[in-house]
């Protein structure tokens, strides 16, 4: 009888050793705890971990005030201050479940995920984390902030679901997708951020907002340079509207066509916007709503003042427009054809339209200025 229980003793003494020994690639291992009790239930030894337990696995270390690890299984439940930590990286959760087959970990409640390389933190309530290939599943009201490297303003994304991977420093966000920084609102129902390139692209119904500009189409693509949106690309039935203030006048420019462009300023302005393929623009003043300047062509730049107003349109390709004209000596509207027409504005209102190729053009003035010039002259009397 002592002898069977020397056996069971020592059985369980070389157990625990295994369980102190050296770790190997693609084991965990456990490294120390304050207490450890063992039993064996139906055959598997199941071992009850208390105070400062520290389990490695290759690059990672997991620490958490209690797990319960169920040896031949493979599996380990973590509780109580569970941190999974590696270099540079760090996921905290309340509860921790490994499972050695799958190297996968169930994380559940109070995720935070931060990766201080890239000044990346990520929350949520449930997640999967692969320790092999470094894949991060979230759900739970996901939320993912990079800071801005000048503390300006971070850039926030939402969403129904989101998924990290951290091989290519990439987030995929699906359903309820909103992501914001400083004027930039951006919505759709999928999107692909990249945190190295400093890049975002939204799929599915994508709508931006950016100070008084809208965006729509197909796919929209966030391009940030050194924490600061640079562009804006729009491909597939692009669509946008600019609003603007000039002088007490609210000035709204509309364009669309197959794909577009909108190119910022180091400050943020908008500095230019190009248009391909099937363009229509239209610009007015809402005071004068029935005086719609219209545009169309192939191809078409609008580029802004430092004031942030249209400063001149050219149109490419078939260009045709229509464009209101108020001067000292007259007002009217001009419609015109070429191959290419250059357009300039000065608060609010055209100033010079300029025609090259293939020229046609009428200019009908205003039924005011009409009645004016074909009025008789009034008879002067002789002294």
């Amino acid at each position: 009888m002592k002898k069977n229980q020397f056996l069971i003793l020592l059985m369980f003494l070389c157990l625990a050793l295994i369980g102190f020994a050296k770790p190997k690639n693609g084991s965990l291992i456990l490294k120390s705890a304050d207490s450890m009790d063992n039993i064996m239930v139906g055959g598997n030894l199941i071992s009850e971990l208390k105070g400062h337990v520290v389990f490695e696995y290759d690059d990672a270390v997991i620490h958490s005030d209690y797990a319960k690890w169920w040896r031949s299984e493979g599996m380990v439940n973590f509780s109580n201050h569970v941190v999974l930590s590696r270099p540079q990286q760090t996921l905290n959760a309340d509860f921790l479940h490994y499972e050695r087959d799958k190297k996968l970990c169930t994380a559940n409640g109070n995720l935070l995920f931060i990766d201080r390389d890239k000044r990346l933190r990520l929350t949520g309530q449930q997640g999967f984390y692969n320790l092999q290939t470094r894949y991060f599943w979230v759900q739970g009201n996901p939320y993912l902030v990079q800071r801005d490297s000048t503390a300006r303003d971070s850039l926030t994304i939402r969403g129904t679901t989101m998924t990290y991977t951290d091989s290519t420093k990439s987030a995929t966000v699906v359903d309820n997708v909103i992501i914001r920084k400083g004027d930039l609102n951006a919505v759709g129902q999928r999107a692909y951020y990249f945190s190295q390139r400093q890049r975002a692209n939204l799929r599915v119904n994508p709508h931006i907002t950016y100070k008084t500009n809208t965006l729509t189409g197909d796919s929209v693509d966030l391009i940030f340079k050194q924490d600061t949106l640079r562009g804006v690309s729009v491909k597939g039935n692009s669509d946008g509207r600019y609003r603007e203030n000039s002088k007490g006048d609210t000035l709204v420019t509309t364009i669309a066509g197959d794909s577009m462009y909108m190119s910022m300023t180091d400050s943020g302005a908008v500095d230019s916007i190009h248009v391909f393929r099937d363009v229509k623009g239209t610009y007015y003043n809402i005071r004068s709503a029935a005086q719609v300047n219209e545009a169309s062509g192939k191809t078409m730049t609008l580029s802004f003042n430092k004031q942030g107003n249209v400063d001149r349109a050219t149109i490419w390709g078939n260009a045709k427009s229509t464009y209101y004209v108020d001067e000292q000596d007259g007002s009217g509207k001009t419609i015109a054809t070429g191959d290419t027409i250059r357009v300039s504005f000065a608060d609010g209102k055209a100033r010079r339209i300029r025609l090259t190729g293939s020229v046609r053009g009428s200019y009908i003035p205003t039924v005011s200025d009409t009645l004016k010039s074909s009025a008789p002259k009034q008879a002067v009397k002789p002294r």
